[in-house]
């Protein structure tokens, strides 16, 4: 029985026989695959069999790799194994190839750029050969070979897997790979004072990275994100926040450098600028936290060094073309949900509202702060979630106009407005918690004709009136949007074809 099965093209086979040697004097045994069969052997029942015995599966993503039909049978059996039975699925790049989309899901072993020889090799073939045994390795080891694991800026795809809760929630922390030296500290600093911590790089090479995170984030304690310029421009953090406050965890924000984050604007946060870790009264507010979601201390009797009280800074705003880019991609993904939360997010933004999280009606912001051609680009994105004909998709501005559009004010035109778009079945029927509220719709969107975008802020829920907050956001931005070009036509339309 092998420990690893290694599955790569007849181009790559003398850097395998490098590597797999090596993995030898590590004690690890490595089988080829068919190239290292015996005469006479059938084929595919021997790779059956070796993927079968092995606890390891390594796949070589090099340029001639996906290129041969054969290793992308191995590697749909590889990929169909590790779904069946837990067998790790090691991604290892090679030359200037990147993984494909579902191996993607998978921390890759990087061997790019690196000859097969010297120090740096060796290390990456130690840390793998502790992978396939299943032993956690050493923090100098670690530390050599800490690029992968703590800077996860591949574009997420893959299956969706159901979600198990962590054996213990934790405070997760989210953050770029820039700071990591400052989060080593402040994960010292909150294991000091008894909570529990998870951060990404307590994941291993070959996990499925994109489930394990949302598995956290589902139960976390609180999300500690970790703001920056690098923060800022990196997707995987905005979207661990987006995931966070769909779920509607609580958020404990800290500032390193820059500005706050345009997602987190209207939330309270700790000024870490000069790199000061926490104090007492955040550590008891987190504390808190902790006892509130059922979990214990592990130290009973902290010890803090007092840090200075925060002061403010303001959010800064990215790019508009960036942040609509986002949102495209969001939804091509299939992120619904999250692509609902920062549709919101730019529209507070654009409105200048991003720091108090609710639009005001009848007043300026809307008019003044979101122009036509910022309307018509977020409502084109979310038409391409199901096109429907000429008058674009059955989500987005243009098709809530065709439904209705606000008569009146007060709450009762938002009541008018969420019966219309589905949001509710009676006009005083109570709205559920995010999470809920939206969960059939993102699930079928056919299902749910103009239910999107919702302009709820999830992270706004905690608070007592964010309810009429949600109305007034509503009712500001549809009231806008009967000052649309093209708004009268689209009621008219619905109006005469009955859809």
């Amino acid at each position: 029985m092998a420990d690893a099965y290694v599955a790569y093209a007849a181009d790559d086979a003398e850097w395998v026989g490098v590597l797999t040697k090596r993995l030898r004097a590590h004690g690890v045994s490595a089988l080829g695959d068919r190239h290292h069969l015996l005469p006479g052997s059938v084929v595919v029942h021997e790779v059956e069999d070796a993927i079968r015995s092995a606890s390891t599966g390594l796949v070589v993503f090099s340029p001639a790799a996906m290129a041969q039909a054969w290793l992308r049978q191995e590697y749909a059996a590889l990929f169909q194994a590790s779904a069946d039975r837990d067998l790790r699925l090691v991604p290892v790049l090679l030359g200037n190839a990147g993984p494909p989309p579902f191996a993607a899901t998978r921390l890759p072993m990087d061997f790019r750029q690196l000859p097969a020889e010297g120090a740096a090799f060796e290390d990456r073939v130690a840390l793998l050969a502790r992978i396939i045994r299943g032993e956690q390795p050493p923090d100098e080891l670690l530390r050599k070979v800490e690029d992968v694991q703590d800077d996860l800026s591949v574009v997420r795809s893959g299956p969706v897997r159901p979600l198990t809760g962590p054996a213990e929630p934790s405070v997760v922390i989210c953050h770029a790979h820039a700071d990591l030296e400052y989060v080593r500290g402040l994960g010292r600093r909150l294991a000091d004072a008894g909570l529990p911590v998870w951060t990404a790089g307590r994941l291993t090479w070959g996990d499925d990275w994109v489930w394990a995170i949302r598995r956290q984030l589902a139960s976390a304690v609180a999300v500690v994100v970790v703001m920056s310029p690098e923060a800022q421009a990196a997707q995987d953090v905005s979207r661990d926040i987006l995931e966070g406050q769909r779920l509607g965890r609580p958020f404990f924000p800290v500032l390193l450098r820059g500005e706050r984050h345009y997602l987190l604007a209207s939330s309270w946060y700790f000024d870490a600028r000069g790199g000061a870790l926490p104090g007492p009264a955040e550590l008891r507010q987190l504390q808190r936290l902790l006892k509130r979601s059922g979990g214990g201390l592990r130290n009973e009797h902290p010890v803090f060094t007092p840090v200075p009280r925060p002061g403010y800074r303001a959010a800064v705003r990215p790019p508009v073309d960036a942040s609509l880019a986002t949102l495209h991609a969001l939804l091509a993904a299939g992120e619904v949900e999250q692509a609902d939360v920062l549709t919101t997010a730019l529209l507070l933004q654009e409105a200048g509202r991003h720091e108090y999280g609710f639009i005001r009606p009848m007043g300026e912001d809307a008019e003044r702060a979101l122009p036509d051609g910022f309307l018509d680009a977020v409502d084109t994105v979310w038409a391409s979630l199901l096109p429907s004909g000429e008058r674009g998709g059955l989500h987005g501005f243009r098709a809530q106009t065709r439904r209705a559009r606000p008569e009146g004010r007060g709450h009762r035109a938002f009541a008018a407005l969420a019966v219309a778009y589905g949001w509710t079945d009676a006009p005083h029927a109570p709205s559920p918690r995010y999470e809920t509220f939206v969960r059939a719709a993102a699930c079928a969107p056919e299902d749910y004709p103009a239910f999107f975008p919702t302009l709820r802020s999830p992270q706004n829920e905690a608070r007592k009136d964010w309810h009429d907050q949600w109305s007034l956001t509503v009712r500001a931005i549809h009231q806008r949007l009967a000052d649309w070009p093209g708004a009268e036509h689209q009621l008219e339309d619905h109006d005469d074809t009955g859809t």
